[in-house]
């Protein structure tokens, strides 16, 4: 009897946990885990303003210029949650969800919600004109980089401000995402960290089904089965 209690009360348990599906796809977590890591270091380098730590800024922000036009491809090749396509944008959307917030009951999304998706593009956006800035001032206080022989040493000066302040902007950004991150994971109990370790998430009403891999990957299969 004692059995039969347990599996019944293990068997509704199982009922409570709600479907996992695939979100995030390998590439998309190896960028974000890499973007942690080369942001970490040009941070890390770049505050500590010291001229031997220079070349692993430079490194950094080579990492992170390779990576930002990589997720720039990845938002219209890439699966459907990858797409910057698949992005809850509206208005509508982001003053209901933050509304939802402040009220303790958000709705859960299946890929990014409202606020998460605005905040991916604040964080790219501040990204490039930060990397921008960055080549700038590589071209004409160290006549190095890609931009070193078309800019001089006064635009380079003038350019090494508006890197700094962008860099504090970006900063201020990270931290509000961390934030929101925090407040996910420990109030509200949205596995959005582990999600993006596994790639999974609980389903939520608002799943689409993506219908198969992103383009590359449907044209790499092509591509096989065409060589077979």
């Amino acid at each position: 009897m004692y059995e039969l209690k347990q599996d019944s009360m293990s068997g509704h348990n199982d009922q409570q946990q709600p479907e996992k599906v695939a979100v995030w796809d390998i590439a998309l977590r190896i960028f974000h885990w890499s973007m942690v890591c080369a942001v970490t270091v040009a941070a890390i380098t770049g505050y500590l303003d010291s001229d031997w730590l220079m070349a692993a800024h430079v490194f950094a922000g080579y990492a992170i210029g390779y990576l930002l036009v990589f997720r720039l491809l990845w938002g219209f090749t890439g699966s459907y949650y990858s797409r910057f396509s698949s992005f809850p944008l509206k208005s509508r959307d982001l003053t209901n969800h933050l509304l939802s917030v402040f009220k303790g009951n958000p709705r859960t999304y299946t890929g990014h919600n409202p606020a998460g998706a605005w905040m991916i593009l604040i964080l790219l956006l501040s990204l490039f004109l930060v990397e921008l800035s960055g080549f700038v001032v590589l071209g004409g206080e160290e006549n190095q980089g890609p931009l070193a022989s078309v800019i001089s040493s006064r635009a380079g000066d003038f350019a090494e401000d508006v890197h700094e302040t962008i860099a504090a902007i970006l900063m201020v950004a990270i931290g509000v995402h961390l934030l929101g991150v925090f407040v996910e994971v420990k109030i509200f109990r949205h596995p959005v960290l582990k999600a993006m370790i596994s790639g999974k998430k609980p389903i939520a009403d608002d799943y689409i089904d993506p219908g198969g891999p992103g383009i590359l990957r449907r044209a790499y299969a092509r591509l096989r089965r065409s060589l077979e």
